[in-house]
């Protein structure tokens, strides 16, 4: 099988610095790592950049009739543990794929927590390190490191060659997913605090107070696994804005931070329930799923511009391009960036009981005229299938086939040049080129 070759890059946000104390983040050893500054390609991390547009600006993307390989990361899970502790979306980074599974559960005895580095020209990973508390959500790939949440409160960083451990932090609360925004590594805790970690410095920290113990960054107990989204020197995360009592009404919380002074810019406020997907920044508009709907905040002002409600509990994380906004609730939708009127839906049979067709529920990217959400595309312009599963199977009432079991990963495929690549939570992984 040939060699693949992955062109797209990662866009680069300049931030500034995060003031105050270094607040609970110790880190420990570990050699000098490479910034983002340094030559790199792929999908690095999910939603392609700091933004989480899920946007790919490069001409070349993958084929309308393409080949799919299925690469594995070991056993498979199945049953209740593929709902509890499930693989995670993957990225990508010259030429090879790094995927985080065992996100971590009381409900499953043994998570098999781990990060695996997988390379589309062999059978089995070119390795893998394991993760006994479980991670808390997909891996982002810094410079020629991996860096990866765990539930022991610790983000560590591997060699991504390798899988030598380069640097460790404790961050004093279990964390979210990092992202990455010019040359830090950002990431929420359960304690209430946003993390800055400079990877090229052993895992240097600062950390920034951001909510009060009525409002932390948890539900029912375990952190949001979703990443903040940073623009410019802004940083925009989701917050559990329940008080401390469990039966209280469930909201979240849009919180608007300022990276130079950690002084917070605005708040929304808006009814949720599980689970939460990270926002998205495009042109001024912050926009995100919260209790069935997609809201459009304007990102000075914390304002409201428009809601549309999904009908669907569970809606994917906004991908935003060429003035649409498309967002996976139950069916695929193709919204107004500007309004929030709907320009398509591709509609999905899941009826939401018993043993009826997947939903889709994972975020999609845009690339040219196409849409790539779960096994396969969209027409960007019509909401027409192309290619692949999109959880409608005539054949089946179930996502079953061509060993690809289990719905897709929430955070979506990484496209990078004429590939894509999607997780499923079973820990399947399917290259399409």
């Amino acid at each position: 099988m040939r060699r693949r070759t992955i062109l797209a890059g990662l866009g680069t946000a300049a931030v500034g610095s995060l003031a105050g104390c270094s607040g609970g983040c110790s880190p420990t050893g570990g050699d000098r790592t490479a910034s983002e500054d340094d030559a790199a390609t792929g999908w690095r991390q999910a939603g392609g950049g700091p933004r989480h547009r899920g946007r790919v600006d490069a001409e070349e993307r993958p084929p309308a009739d393409p080949s799919a390989t299925t690469l594995g990361l070991g056993p498979v899970t199945d049953g209740e543990d593929t709902r509890h502790s499930p693989a995670t979306a993957p990225v990508v980074a010259d030429g090879r794929v790094f995927v985080a599974k065992g996100t971590g559960s009381e409900w499953v005895d043994d998570p098999p927590g781990g990060v695996y580095a997988l390379d589309p020209d062999r059978d089995d990973p070119v390795w893998s390190v394991a993760v006994p508390s479980g991670v808390t959500g997909p891996p982002v790939a810094v410079g020629d490191t991996v860096v990866v949440g765990a539930r022991d409160e610790s983000l560590t960083a591997y060699d991504a060659e390798t899988g030598e451990q380069r640097w460790r932090v404790d961050l004093g609360g279990v964390p979210g997913t990092p992202v990455v925004a010019g040359d830090r590594v950002y990431v929420g805790t359960d304690a209430g605090r946003l993390a800055a970690v400079h990877p090229d410095r052993a895992g240097r920290c600062a950390s920034r107070s951001l909510v009060s113990a009525a409002a932390r960054l948890t539900k029912g107990g375990r952190p949001i696994p979703v990443a903040p989204a940073v623009d410019g020197e802004t940083a925009y995360l989701l917050v559990d804005g329940r008080a401390e009592n469990v039966y209280s009404e469930r909201t979240a919380e849009l919180v608007a931070l300022d990276l130079s002074s950690g002084g917070e810019r605005w708040r929304y406020t808006a009814e949720t329930a599980d689970p939460l997907a990270a926002p998205t920044v495009a042109d001024g508009v912050v926009y995100v799923s919260l209790g069935g709907a997609v809201h459009a905040v304007d990102a000075s002002e914390g304002t409201r511009e428009w809601r549309f409600a999904t009908g669907f509990d569970r809606p994917s994380r906004p991908a935003v391009g060429d003035g649409s906004v498309y967002v996976s609730a139950k069916n695929v939708y193709a919204l107004d960036a500007a309004t929030g009127a709907e320009r398509w839906r591709y509609v999905n049979t899941y009826a939401d009981r018993g043993t009826d067709r997947v939903p889709r529920q994972d975020a999609s990217v845009v690339a040219g005229d196409r849409v790539y959400v779960g096994l396969g595309a969209l027409d960007a312009e019509t909401g027409e299938r192309v290619w692949g599963q999109l959880g409608n199977r005539a054949d089946s009432s179930y996502f079953w086939g061509d060993d690809r079991e289990g719905n897709a990963a929430p955070a979506g495929p990484a496209v990078a040049g004429e590939s894509m690549v999607a997780t499923l939570r079973s820990g399947r992984v399917v290259w399409f080129e």
